[in-house]
């Protein structure tokens, strides 16, 4: 028994001390220069931090403006469309309130996301394609070429 607890002794005397009892034992000098280590390594992490947070806002409105160039894109070419079937009525489509409805679905998801959050200059871009695309959607549905499908069944 006296050669066990004598064993646990030395072996707690040999453990190195732990974080803050390492720093106490430390000379001043010592101290001083591992607490100006840390404020250099915290610095320069704050830093890289910041950097990386304007790398994403800068990332983050470069993919709402490419969305925003996209939607816009898609709603010239079926505006051009619409234009070519209004001087030839033989090619009129005639759209149902459904296929109205659907018009544009998925880019109206991407601008109304786009408009939500804080304001932005994409984000009142977006705001006027999308008014842009309502009153598309609102001139189609009040033509009398619009078959509704109570009047199809």
């Amino acid at each position: 028994m006296k050669r066990l607890t004598f064993f646990l002794l030395i072996a707690g005397c040999t453990l190195p001390p732990a974080g803050s009892e390492m720093l106490v034992k430390l000379s001043p000098t010592k101290q001083k220069q591992k607490i100006a280590f840390l404020q250099k390594k915290l610095e320069r992490a704050e830093r890289d931090q910041k950097k990386a947070e304007e790398e994403v806002e800068f990332l983050n409105e470069e993919m709402k403006q490419a969305e925003l160039a996209l939607v816009r894109r898609i709603v010239y070419e079926t505006e051009e469309k619409l234009r070519k079937f209004e001087e030839n009525p033989s090619n009129r489509y005639k759209f149902t309130e459904n296929e109205v409805s659907n018009l544009f679905l998925d880019e109206r998801e991407i601008l109304y996301r786009m408009i939500q959050g804080d304001p932005t200059p994409a984000s009142i871009e977006a705001q006027g394609v999308l008014d842009q695309i309502l009153r598309m959607i609102t001139n189609l549905s009040d033509e009398p070429e619009v078959e509704s499908r109570a009047r199809r069944t």
